[in-house]
Protein backbone atom coordinates (compact mmCIF):
# COMPACT_ATOMS: atom_id res chain seq x y z
CA UNK A 1 0.00 0.00 0.00
CA UNK A 2 1.06 3.55 -0.76
CA UNK A 3 0.55 6.60 1.08
CA UNK A 4 -2.10 7.93 -1.22
CA UNK A 5 -3.98 4.94 -0.95
CA UNK A 6 -3.61 4.52 2.83
CA UNK A 7 -5.03 8.23 2.77
CA UNK A 8 -7.66 6.88 0.31
CA UNK A 9 -8.51 4.35 2.48
CA UNK A 10 -9.22 6.36 5.70
CA UNK A 11 -11.53 9.31 6.59
CA UNK A 12 -9.07 11.33 7.73
CA UNK A 13 -10.96 14.90 7.28
CA UNK A 14 -14.45 14.92 9.10
CA UNK A 15 -16.71 18.52 8.16
CA UNK A 16 -13.70 19.91 6.98
CA UNK A 17 -11.75 19.42 9.83
CA UNK A 18 -8.39 17.62 9.89
CA UNK A 19 -8.33 14.44 11.89
CA UNK A 20 -4.89 12.79 10.56
CA UNK A 21 -1.94 12.83 8.13
CA UNK A 22 0.39 9.73 7.26
CA UNK A 23 3.82 10.81 8.05
CA UNK A 24 7.45 9.68 8.53
CA UNK A 25 8.58 9.66 11.88
CA UNK A 26 11.40 8.92 14.40
CA UNK A 27 10.56 8.58 18.54
CA UNK A 28 14.10 8.54 20.66
CA UNK A 29 13.48 7.68 24.41
CA UNK A 30 16.00 8.45 26.94
CA UNK A 31 15.64 7.71 30.44
CA UNK A 32 18.05 9.48 33.63
CA UNK A 33 18.41 13.06 34.26
CA UNK A 34 17.79 15.31 31.45
CA UNK A 35 21.32 17.13 31.92
CA UNK A 36 23.06 13.77 30.87
CA UNK A 37 21.48 13.80 27.87
CA UNK A 38 22.02 17.44 26.67
CA UNK A 39 24.56 16.79 24.69
CA UNK A 40 22.42 14.37 22.66
CA UNK A 41 19.46 16.13 22.44
CA UNK A 42 21.32 19.31 20.92
CA UNK A 43 22.86 16.96 17.99
CA UNK A 44 19.43 15.32 17.73
CA UNK A 45 17.91 19.20 17.34
CA UNK A 46 20.92 20.01 15.48
CA UNK A 47 20.24 17.15 13.17
CA UNK A 48 16.93 17.17 12.69
CA UNK A 49 15.74 20.85 12.11
CA UNK A 50 17.23 21.62 8.72
CA UNK A 51 14.56 18.79 7.54
CA UNK A 52 11.48 20.50 9.27
CA UNK A 53 12.95 24.56 9.51
CA UNK A 54 10.95 24.85 5.77
CA UNK A 55 7.50 23.64 7.22
CA UNK A 56 7.88 24.90 10.48
CA UNK A 57 5.49 27.84 11.82
CA UNK A 58 3.87 27.66 15.24
CA UNK A 59 5.32 25.93 18.70
CA UNK A 60 3.94 24.93 21.97
CA UNK A 61 5.01 24.61 25.70
CA UNK A 62 3.36 22.81 28.32
CA UNK A 63 1.41 25.79 29.71
CA UNK A 64 0.26 26.93 26.50
CA UNK A 65 -3.73 26.04 25.35
CA UNK A 66 -3.12 27.06 21.86
CA UNK A 67 -0.33 27.25 19.25
CA UNK A 68 1.20 30.77 18.96
CA UNK A 69 3.21 31.73 16.01
CA UNK A 70 6.75 31.85 16.41
CA UNK A 71 10.39 33.38 15.28
CA UNK A 72 13.06 31.00 15.86
CA UNK A 73 11.50 27.51 16.24
CA UNK A 74 15.44 26.08 16.75
CA UNK A 75 15.98 28.64 19.16
CA UNK A 76 12.55 27.49 21.14
CA UNK A 77 14.20 23.69 21.07
CA UNK A 78 17.16 24.49 22.91
CA UNK A 79 15.97 26.85 25.39
CA UNK A 80 14.52 23.84 27.14
CA UNK A 81 17.63 21.95 27.23
CA UNK A 82 19.13 25.12 29.17
CA UNK A 83 16.29 25.30 31.36
CA UNK A 84 15.33 22.94 34.08
CA UNK A 85 12.39 21.13 33.60
CA UNK A 86 9.12 21.75 35.40
CA UNK A 87 5.94 20.38 36.03
CA UNK A 88 4.68 24.02 33.79
CA UNK A 89 7.45 23.13 31.42
CA UNK A 90 8.49 19.80 30.65
CA UNK A 91 7.16 19.51 27.19
CA UNK A 92 7.73 21.86 23.89
CA UNK A 93 7.16 21.61 20.05
CA UNK A 94 7.41 23.32 16.68
CA UNK A 95 5.65 22.51 13.97
CA UNK A 96 3.66 23.49 10.77
CA UNK A 97 -0.23 23.86 12.21
CA UNK A 98 -2.05 26.98 10.98
CA UNK A 99 -4.51 26.24 13.36
CA UNK A 100 -5.85 24.47 16.44
CA UNK A 101 -7.78 21.66 14.13
CA UNK A 102 -4.06 20.49 11.88
CA UNK A 103 -2.35 17.25 11.96
CA UNK A 104 1.16 18.41 12.21
CA UNK A 105 3.13 16.09 9.93
CA UNK A 106 6.46 18.45 10.39
CA UNK A 107 7.34 18.58 13.22
CA UNK A 108 9.98 18.40 16.19
CA UNK A 109 8.92 17.73 20.11
CA UNK A 110 11.00 17.53 23.06
CA UNK A 111 9.39 16.06 26.56
CA UNK A 112 11.26 15.29 29.55
CA UNK A 113 9.14 14.33 32.98
CA UNK A 114 11.58 14.80 35.66
CA UNK A 115 9.04 12.57 38.19
CA UNK A 116 9.94 9.45 36.14
CA UNK A 117 13.14 10.53 34.88
CA UNK A 118 12.65 10.10 31.30
CA UNK A 119 12.02 12.08 27.69
CA UNK A 120 11.65 11.46 23.98
CA UNK A 121 12.52 13.97 20.85
CA UNK A 122 10.27 13.20 18.03
CA UNK A 123 10.47 14.11 14.62
CA UNK A 124 8.03 13.34 11.55
CA UNK A 125 8.51 14.42 8.28
CA UNK A 126 5.42 14.65 5.51
CA UNK A 127 5.70 11.59 3.38
CA UNK A 128 5.56 12.22 -0.45
CA UNK A 129 8.61 14.23 -0.42
CA UNK A 130 11.41 13.43 -2.74
CA UNK A 131 14.34 11.66 -0.54
CA UNK A 132 11.97 11.86 2.33
CA UNK A 133 12.85 7.76 3.17
CA UNK A 134 16.80 8.28 2.85
CA UNK A 135 16.45 11.78 4.92
CA UNK A 136 14.61 9.94 7.75
CA UNK A 137 17.53 6.62 7.81
CA UNK A 138 20.43 10.04 7.76
CA UNK A 139 18.98 11.49 10.65
CA UNK A 140 18.62 8.31 12.49
CA UNK A 141 21.67 7.21 11.75
CA UNK A 142 23.60 10.80 12.32
CA UNK A 143 21.55 10.69 15.60
CA UNK A 144 22.95 7.22 16.74
CA UNK A 145 26.39 7.59 16.36
CA UNK A 146 26.08 10.64 18.37
CA UNK A 147 24.16 9.62 21.25
CA UNK A 148 23.27 6.72 23.59
CA UNK A 149 20.47 7.21 24.33
CA UNK A 150 17.73 4.02 25.77
CA UNK A 151 15.52 3.14 22.68
CA UNK A 152 13.26 4.24 19.51
CA UNK A 153 12.23 3.23 16.56
CA UNK A 154 11.26 4.99 12.90
CA UNK A 155 9.31 4.78 9.75
CA UNK A 156 5.79 5.25 9.17
CA UNK A 157 3.69 7.10 12.12
CA UNK A 158 0.01 8.67 12.37
CA UNK A 159 0.44 12.72 12.51
CA UNK A 160 -3.14 13.43 14.55
CA UNK A 161 -5.01 16.23 15.66
CA UNK A 162 -4.85 16.78 19.32
CA UNK A 163 -6.45 19.04 20.72
CA UNK A 164 -9.32 20.20 18.08
CA UNK A 165 -13.08 19.38 18.70
CA UNK A 166 -13.12 16.13 17.19
CA UNK A 167 -9.70 14.67 18.44
CA UNK A 168 -10.44 11.59 19.83
CA UNK A 169 -11.87 10.75 16.34
CA UNK A 170 -8.53 9.43 15.18
CA UNK A 171 -8.09 7.83 18.89
CA UNK A 172 -11.41 5.41 18.15
CA UNK A 173 -9.49 4.28 14.50
CA UNK A 174 -5.81 3.13 16.46
CA UNK A 175 -6.83 -0.05 16.52
CA UNK A 176 -8.53 -1.01 12.88
CA UNK A 177 -5.28 1.13 11.54
CA UNK A 178 -2.65 -0.54 13.57
CA UNK A 179 -4.10 -4.05 13.08
CA UNK A 180 -4.54 -3.94 9.70
CA UNK A 181 -1.21 -2.15 8.58
CA UNK A 182 1.58 -3.76 10.62
CA UNK A 183 3.94 -0.89 9.28
CA UNK A 184 2.17 1.82 10.80
CA UNK A 185 3.20 2.91 14.32
CA UNK A 186 0.24 4.48 16.26
CA UNK A 187 1.65 7.48 18.37
CA UNK A 188 1.85 7.07 22.12
CA UNK A 189 5.43 8.56 22.69
CA UNK A 190 4.26 10.68 26.11
CA UNK A 191 2.26 7.27 27.49
CA UNK A 192 5.53 4.88 26.53
CA UNK A 193 8.07 7.37 27.92
CA UNK A 194 6.61 6.04 31.30
CA UNK A 195 8.04 2.40 30.38
CA UNK A 196 11.98 3.58 28.57
CA UNK A 197 13.92 0.93 31.76
CA UNK A 198 11.45 -1.29 30.91
CA UNK A 199 12.17 -2.07 26.74
CA UNK A 200 11.58 -1.30 23.65
CA UNK A 201 8.01 -0.45 22.62
CA UNK A 202 7.90 -2.16 19.53
CA UNK A 203 9.89 -2.76 15.89
CA UNK A 204 9.81 -0.63 12.97
CA UNK A 205 11.67 0.21 9.63
CA UNK A 206 14.39 1.24 11.96
CA UNK A 207 14.62 -0.03 15.71
CA UNK A 208 17.17 1.98 18.01
CA UNK A 209 18.85 0.47 20.98
CA UNK A 210 21.11 2.09 22.93
CA UNK A 211 24.08 -0.08 24.40
CA UNK A 212 22.41 -0.80 27.24
CA UNK A 213 19.20 -2.05 25.18
CA UNK A 214 21.65 -3.63 22.86
CA UNK A 215 23.63 -5.61 25.30
CA UNK A 216 20.07 -6.81 26.73
CA UNK A 217 19.54 -8.62 23.06
CA UNK A 218 23.36 -10.59 23.27
CA UNK A 219 24.73 -11.42 19.96
CA UNK A 220 22.76 -9.75 16.55
CA UNK A 221 24.72 -11.36 14.39
CA UNK A 222 22.18 -13.78 13.80
CA UNK A 223 19.38 -10.88 13.35
CA UNK A 224 21.84 -9.40 10.45
CA UNK A 225 22.26 -12.44 8.76
CA UNK A 226 18.44 -12.65 7.82
CA UNK A 227 17.51 -11.64 4.55
CA UNK A 228 16.39 -7.59 4.29
CA UNK A 229 18.19 -7.03 7.58
CA UNK A 230 21.12 -4.83 8.13
CA UNK A 231 22.16 -3.81 11.44
CA UNK A 232 23.91 -0.61 12.05
CA UNK A 233 27.12 -0.42 14.68
CA UNK A 234 28.09 2.56 16.25
CA UNK A 235 30.20 3.57 19.09
CA UNK A 236 26.90 4.93 20.62
CA UNK A 237 24.16 2.47 19.91
CA UNK A 238 22.91 0.34 17.12
CA UNK A 239 20.08 0.62 14.07
CA UNK A 240 18.69 -2.42 13.40
CA UNK A 241 17.34 -1.98 9.43
CA UNK A 242 14.12 -3.84 8.11
CA UNK A 243 14.29 -3.75 3.91
CA UNK A 244 15.10 -0.76 1.72
CA UNK A 245 12.59 1.57 2.49
CA UNK A 246 10.04 1.95 5.29
CA UNK A 247 6.75 -0.45 4.72
CA UNK A 248 2.44 0.34 5.45
CA UNK A 249 1.32 -3.15 5.24
CA UNK A 250 -2.07 -3.89 4.57
CA UNK A 251 -3.28 -7.30 6.52
CA UNK A 252 -6.72 -7.41 4.15
CA UNK A 253 -4.18 -8.05 1.00
CA UNK A 254 -1.62 -10.42 3.04
CA UNK A 255 1.10 -7.94 3.01
CA UNK A 256 2.03 -8.34 6.67
CA UNK A 257 5.80 -6.60 6.34
CA UNK A 258 7.39 -9.93 6.83
CA UNK A 259 10.55 -7.83 6.92
CA UNK A 260 9.59 -6.44 10.04
CA UNK A 261 8.25 -9.70 11.78
CA UNK A 262 11.94 -10.95 11.61
CA UNK A 263 13.07 -8.31 13.57
CA UNK A 264 10.29 -8.17 16.37
CA UNK A 265 10.64 -12.04 16.75
CA UNK A 266 14.57 -11.67 17.68
CA UNK A 267 14.01 -8.55 19.84
CA UNK A 268 10.53 -9.58 21.56
CA UNK A 269 12.38 -10.76 24.46
CA UNK A 270 13.29 -6.65 25.32
CA UNK A 271 9.89 -5.59 24.09
CA UNK A 272 8.56 -3.68 27.14
CA UNK A 273 5.44 -5.65 29.23
CA UNK A 274 2.33 -3.75 30.38
CA UNK A 275 3.46 -0.13 29.47
CA UNK A 276 0.11 2.24 30.07
CA UNK A 277 -2.41 1.42 27.71
CA UNK A 278 -3.42 3.82 24.89
CA UNK A 279 -5.18 2.28 22.37
CA UNK A 280 -9.42 3.10 22.45
CA UNK A 281 -12.13 1.05 21.25
CA UNK A 282 -14.50 2.72 18.85
CA UNK A 283 -16.63 4.98 20.98
CA UNK A 284 -15.03 3.97 24.14
CA UNK A 285 -13.86 6.30 26.34
CA UNK A 286 -11.13 4.41 28.34
CA UNK A 287 -8.09 2.90 27.15
CA UNK A 288 -8.17 -0.61 27.11
CA UNK A 289 -5.32 -2.67 28.32
CA UNK A 290 -5.60 -5.35 25.97
CA UNK A 291 -5.56 -3.97 22.71
CA UNK A 292 -2.94 -2.17 23.48
CA UNK A 293 -1.11 -5.57 24.49
CA UNK A 294 -2.35 -7.12 21.18
CA UNK A 295 -1.01 -4.32 18.83
CA UNK A 296 2.16 -3.92 20.58
CA UNK A 297 3.01 -7.86 20.26
CA UNK A 298 1.66 -8.49 16.94
CA UNK A 299 5.18 -8.37 15.19
CA UNK A 300 6.48 -10.77 17.71
CA UNK A 301 5.86 -13.59 15.63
Amino acid sequence: MTPSQFQAAYKCVDDGIELMRLALGVVIYFSGDLAAHRRGLTAAVDAAWPLVEHGVRSFQTTNMKTPRKLKDGKDVLLKMLDEPPSPVYDYVAVDNRRKIDDAPDCCIELSYGGYRSSGYILCRLPVGTTGADDALLDLTLKIARQWDFAHGYAGYTLALNTMGLKAVLPKWMFYGIGMRHPGVDLPSAANTSFAVADGIKRVNWLTLLGTGMAARTGNLDGLARQPGITVHETAASVVVQAGDEPLIGDTNRRDICEVYHRVGRALKGIRARNPPAFIIAPNESIASDEKTETWLSSLDE
